[in-house]
């Protein structure tokens, strides 16, 4: 997508030559009936915001909803924020008009919570100075500051102090984890709701026998790391650690903090039992923590890579058999009595 575009505000109806193919998740409380009218009220703005948790810049949206006629809302329009996502490979094209648009995956904005956003953006403020009151419009961005919830979702995660009209914010750790708990039980709750989604959770591939007894509880603890690990997204490490901690699943999303435990477990053993010997103090744990874990993430990546380069190797390879056979195939062709090409191509006598 071009710069241009990124400027460009979108009417979520419109499409032309220069554009992308987008669609645009309807928020929940939106009437299906409405139609067209309801597309008309609506106005896109794409732009670009570091990821909460990779902290790389990817591509958000704005979706402004002009209220209708008949809604009694003070005429007051409202701005919620969107996640933008690429769906598909890079195999087909798109045919619009008289051009060709040759990245053939849809676009694909959804509702986003910008409490995640707002999360990431206090955490940063907090790093680079000390702790302490700040003025809300002097840390929080514009754009982010457009939307028409994030007043609310501060109060949701932050201490808070109000000096005439200026609100003064203090990112605090309990009231994140308590919506972060109140969000992970949202998550928990949709996905018990839905059937079939829950049965595809709590069925494991590798097929095994349970006790009754033990059967709701395992599923019930499947969902919930399911959920945690969706909020992981969005979210730096520490924080999905103290929310995996509050329902002990730490080392169910976190695999490498089992072998650690057991690991520093061992050691404290051995150490009780020849605590007569003086030893020589050992480094800090921390560090072989984060090097455990980082390599567990890092052989993670790996065997993905393998997995995708052997699929593409076995897939050439069939391919190139394919065509090897077809060869072969013309060579057994008998060809006696046929005319060669160049015989079309002379000049009759």
């Amino acid at each position: 997508m071009s710069s241009s575009e990124m400027n460009n505000s979108y009417s979520a109806s419109s499409s032309s030559a220069s554009s992308r193919v987008i669609f645009v998740v309807s928020p929940k409380h939106s009437s299906s009936s409405e139609g067209t009218e309801t597309l008309k009220r609506q106005k896109l703005e794409i732009f670009s915001f570091p990821h909460p948790k990779y902290k790389q810049h990817v591509k958000f949206g704005l979706l402004t909803l002009q209220p209708s006629n008949d809604e009694e809302n003070d005429g007051e329009s409202k701005t919620i924020l969107l996640e933008m996502e690429r769906i598909g490979d890079k195999i087909s094209s798109w045919f619009i008009g008289n051009n060709v648009i040759s990245d053939g995956r849809p676009i694909v904005f959804t509702p986003m919570d910008v409490t995640f956003l707002l999360i990431a953006i206090l955490e940063s403020e907090e790093s680079e100075s000390e702790s302490m009151f700040k003025n809300m419009t002097d840390i929080i961005p514009p754009v982010i500051q457009r939307i028409s919830s994030v007043k609310d979702m501060i109060l949701n995660i932050c201490q808070v102090m109000e000096v005439g009209d200026d609100l003064f914010v203090q990112l605090s750790a309990e009231k994140v984890k308590q919506w972060m708990v109140a969000k992970c039980d949202h998550i928990f709750n949709q996905i018990n709701s839905n059937s079939e989604l829950k049965n595809k959770l709590i069925v494991s591939q590798s097929s095994f026998k349970r006790s009754l007894k033990n059967k709701d509880a395992d599923d019930d603890r499947k969902i919930r790391a399911e959920a945690i690990r969706f909020l992981s997204e969005y979210m730096d490490r520490k924080w999905i650690e103290i929310l995996a901690s509050h329902y002990d699943l730490l080392t169910e999303i976190y695999p490498s903090k089992n072998s650690f435990m057991l690991t520093n477990n061992s050691q404290v053993s051995a150490s009780s039992s020849s605590s007569s010997q003086p030893k020589s103090p050992k480094p800090s744990s921390q560090h072989s923590q984060e090097t455990d874990d980082f390599l567990a993430d890092l052989d993670a990546v790996e065997k993905n890579k393998r997995k995708r380069a052997e699929a593409t190797a076995e897939k050439s390879k069939k391919t190139k058999s394919q065509e090897s056979r077809n060869v072969q195939s013309l060579k057994k062709v008998n060809t006696k009595g046929m005319k060669s090409m160049d015989s079309f191509f002379k000049k009759k006598q």
